[in-house]
């Protein structure tokens, strides 16, 4: 029998065999649930839309049960709903102890997530710490947004 690896469900039990995590299915499902891309399971991988094989991705990255997590642009290409539901995840994961790295442009939602912030320009860090003492370095606003730190941060860089 050959195997269809280009199916999702198939991605996710590919990412349990090769972390080698037991019982994944379970997992798998409230993964997918939450993504609510349970119906699409079986559905060949191109035929999705973007943004399902965005939520397809994040739910391979988490099934993988992994206490290091570096996620890239994981909220491009989601709807409201599948970003709300990803912050709920991250908060779950850091309650859970697992260390997330999160690459993103999009910083308004990150915002409230992050215990930390560095930012990179022409791949040096030019700026790092919790967002609370990157305002009180900056001299801005006690209430300055990410967004407005990282506009004041990479101004004159």
């Amino acid at each position: 029998m050959k195997l269809v690896w280009n199916r999702g469900e198939k991605h996710l039990q590919f990412i349990a065999s090769a972390y080698e995590v037991g019982q994944w299915e379970e997992k798998a499902e409230a993964l997918l649930k939450m993504f609510e891309i349970w119906d699409k399971k079986d559905e060949f991988v191109k035929t999705l839309s973007k943004g399902m094989r965005q939520k397809l991705s994040l739910c391979c990255g988490v099934v993988s049960d992994a206490q290091m997590l570096f996620l890239d642009e994981p909220m491009v290409g989601l709807d409201p709903k599948a970003i709300k539901n990803l912050k709920d995840l991250i908060y779950r994961l850091k309650d859970e102890g697992k260390t997330l790295f999160i690459s993103t442009h999009l910083l308004d939602p990150i915002e409230t997530v992050c215990n930390r912030v560095i930012v990179l320009k022409k791949g040096k860090i030019i700026a790092q710490g919790s967002l609370e003492d990157l305002r009180l370095k900056l001299g801005g606003e006690k209430n300055a947004s990410l967004e407005e730190v990282f506009l004041e941060v990479t101004a004159d860089v």
